[in-house]
């Protein structure tokens, strides 16, 4: 469903490596959460029967890989930053 996590994608470790948390990075996990669960929900109507969520279902799963995708570089930019900060102080 999504790519391999890293380091960088736990709001904890940001906080850690750079002093500060990234807001950002945690609020995309929310809303990524909350997107899942409603997606979860309209795939169980659907398997039930409920044809007429489908469209619902489409626009939240597309929605879900937006937002997986932007998570996804702004690990990636946090990881950089973290490197650079890293190779900066020694």
């Amino acid at each position: 469903m999504s790519s391999p996590k890293r380091m960088s994608s736990n709001p904890e470790n940001v906080q850690a490596a750079t002093g500060t948390k990234s807001s950002r990075t945690s609020e995309t996990g929310v809303y990524l959460k909350r997107l899942c669960v409603a997606r979860t929900k309209a795939a169980l109507l659907i398997a039930d029967g409920e044809d007429w969520i489908l469209p619902h279902f489409e626009r939240l799963n597309a929605e879900v890989n937006r937002v997986e995708a932007k998570k996804d570089v702004l690990d990636l930019a946090i990881e950089i930053a973290l490197k650079a900060k890293q190779m900066k102080s020694d």
